[in-house]
This record gives structure tokens, C-alpha cells and sequence, in this order.
């Protein structure tokens, strides 16, 4: 007996064994595997899902902010347990963070960063549904939950359909590579060269400086070689306008070594001396991000030099010359230069899929 089955059946057998996606689904399930380590360790992801009015809301979140202070109060039973008992989980909105940043800084002048942080992170936690949720990107990859949370038969297929561009774009099958100018051997560069665009516009590869590419994710390292060097397209400004609003940062909290974060005046020397060369890398990596359209976007280069202050921050507690309150400073500069390189990481995926 010969046995026929649909595009749909076929799509239904060989899709990830996921059950509908609740709270115990996600915290057990191993083919969630990946996007809970990413969330564990506050790495950025983005979501689909569909809201209470019915429309669908695409999210980019991380777990936490280290600026958020929760209150002290003591909670019941049930604000303990609201995520298993009504299968929600409850994240941090970026986007929304951002922009209430950006708000009370014009608004308030006057204020310190930290409090001002302390504020916008409290007003940019989410609760999301998991049981409305149409899929994860997480490190380029999309994990499909429409038919798991039967999003088709419940919203209908607008709803089904509203994937993002780089959810989209990520369903998209291979195509051959007959000339063989891709390494064959690398399924995700063969999947970059069918999904280029005008709107990506590849001035060259970086495969020569496999030195820092190694400290790169391992997901993004092959995105690297393919986009570490590009014209900045419409397209492309767009996707990387949250790294460019991360620099600003950078420099805020480096130029907060003042001399009473140092314990003598000499260490302040000392603190100088590095000042200089931050500052230079600092102005080296503005050159490389802040270009106008059209022009050539070096991103190879600035996640190195975003290593380089890296390498300076580690340098300065070596020496021992800080206050405790110095300290916290130096900490919170390397944890904006992380933040920073991991929203490069993010960006590469983005240039990759976003393509039309």
C-alpha cells in the first residue's frame, strides 16, 4: 500500500517533538535545551507571541538587568508562583528599556546614571504567555511553536503568519551552491550565500583575523567571516542603531574614574594613562560603527577594539589601585563592553536573516 502524505503531515512528522508550550514545557523539555541556556545566562533573545488585544508582539528580551532592584517587600503564594500557575514567564523588554532611558535622561538632567538605570529597568519587565507564543530566535535559529500552541486553529493564519523578518527569512530552504564558492562544508555559510540581498552588500570577508574570532560566539564566528566588512545600508543602520546607542554608555562609565575612585594620586597617574588609551580605541571603534550610508562598516574591526578595552579594564584592577567604589566602576565598563560585543553577535544574525 502506497502511502501519500500532504506538505503538512510531512512539515507535522519531522518538526521538533515539542508538547504545547507551558511553564512546565519549558523548563523540562530538551529541545528547548538552547533557548534556556541563552536565557540563563541573560543572553538576548527574541520572541513572537500574541498579546491579549490579539495582535502579535515581536520582542527582543533577556532575563535580567543587573540595574534592577526588586522590592523588599515579602511576597504570598501566589505573586511567588504567578509564572507556573498561569504559564507566563516574565522577561525583560530591551527595546522598551531603551526607551525609557533615553526618556528620563531628557527629562531629568540632572539625575545620576544609576538611578535613572534603577528607574527605566523597573518599567521594562514583561509577562509573556508562553501558551500564545509563535516561536524563539536564538542564536540565528527559530524554534516553531505554532503548531504546538495550535496558534493556526485558534488565531487563524494572518496571526500564524506574523513571524518576524528574520523568523522568516530563517524557515527559508538552502539552496545549491554549484560553483562551490561557499564551503560546502558549512551548512550556515551556504545558507548566507542563498539568502544575500542588495540590502547586504559584502565588501570582504574577514577570515584573516581568526586571532578574535575565536572569542566571538561560536554561532556568530562563521556570520563574522561573512559579515565583518559592509556597506551600511538603510537596512543595515537599522539593525545596528542599538550598538551604536551602547557606545555612549561605554564612555559615560570609563569617564567615571574620577580621583576619588583611586586610592592615591599617583594611581590616578596610573588611571590617566589608561584613560588615553581607551580613549583612542574608544575613537576607533565610533570610526568604525558611525559611518554614514553608503559607507563601509567595519564590524570586524570594532568587536576588536571592544576586546581591546576589555583587555585595559582587566589591566587597571591588576594594578590594585582602585577604591571599592572604583572598582564597581571598572566592573560596570566591562559589563557594557560585553553587552555592547553581544549586541554586535545579535546584529550579525540579524544582517544575515533580515535580507529580503
Amino acid at each position: 500500500m502506497k502511502i501519500i502524505l500532504t506538505e503538512s503531515q510531512i512539515k507535522k512528522l519531522i518538526h521538533e517533538n515539542i508538547e504545547e508550550l507551558n511553564y512546565q514545557s519549558f523548563q523540562d523539555d530538551e529541545n528547548l535545551q538552547e533557548l534556556r541556556d541563552a536565557i540563563d545566562k541573560n543572553k538576548m533573545v527574541s520572541v513572537s507571541f500574541v498579546k491579549k488585544d490579539g495582535e502579535v508582539k515581536h520582542m527582543l528580551v533577556r532575563k535580567n538587568l543587573s540595574s534592577y532592584v526588586g522590592s523588599d517587600r515579602e511576597k504570598t503564594d501566589a505573586q511567588m508562583n504567578v509564572e507556573m500557575n498561569h504559564d507566563l514567564k516574565k522577561v525583560v523588554d530591551i527595546n522598551a528599556y531603551k526607551r525609557e532611558l533615553k526618556y528620563l535622561r531628557n527629562q531629568n538632567p540632572e539625575m545620576d546614571s544609576a538611578t535613572i538605570k534603577q528607574m527605566a529597568s523597573k518599567k521594562a519587565w514583561r509577562s509573556i504567555n508562553l501558551k500564545n507564543v509563535l516561536g524563539f530566535m536564538v542564536g540565528g535559529r527559530f524554534i516553531d511553536l505554532r503548531d504546538e500552541n495550535e496558534i493556526m486553529d485558534r488565531f487563524g493564519e494572518t496571526i500564524y503568519n506574523s513571524l518576524s523578518k528574520s523568523m522568516i527569512n530563517s524557515l527559508r530552504p538552502v539552496e545549491d551552491n554549484p560553483q562551490g564558492d561557499v564551503n560546502e562544508a558549512n551548512p550556515i555559510l551556504g545558507a548566507l550565500k542563498s539568502w544575500i540581498s542588495p540590502s547586504i552588500q559584502i565588501v570582504k570577508n574577514t577570515n584573516n583575523v581568526a586571532g578574535f574570532l575565536k572569542h566571538i560566539q561560536p554561532t556568530s564566528r562563521p556570520l563574522m567571516q561573512k559579515f565583518g566588512v559592509i556597506k551600511n545600508t538603510k537596512v543595515v543602520k537599522e539593525i545596528m542603531d542599538p550598538v551604536i546607542d551602547s557606545l555612549p554608555i561605554i564612555g559615560h562609565e570609563f569617564n567615571k574614574l574620577k580621583g576619588q575612585f583611586v586610592q592615591t594620586a599617583s594611581a590616578q597617574n596610573i588611571v590617566g594613562k589608561f584613560q588615553s588609551q581607551v580613549s583612542s580605541t574608544y575613537k576607533s571603534i565610533n570610526t568604525d560603527l558611525k559611518v554614514a550610508e553608503g559607507g563601509t562598516l567595519n564590524l570586524s574591526f570594532a568587536y576588536k577594539d571592544l576586546e581591546e578595552l576589555l583587555y585595559y579594564t582587566n589591566q587597571i584592577k591588576g594594578e590594585n589601585i582602585l577604591t571599592p567604589q572604583g572598582v564597581k566602576v571598572i566592573k560596570s565598563v566591562e559589563s557594557q563592553v560585553k553587552h555592547t560585543m553581544a549586541k554586535i553577535d545579535l546584529a550579525l544574525s540579524q544582517i544575515a536573516y533580515y535580507a529580503k
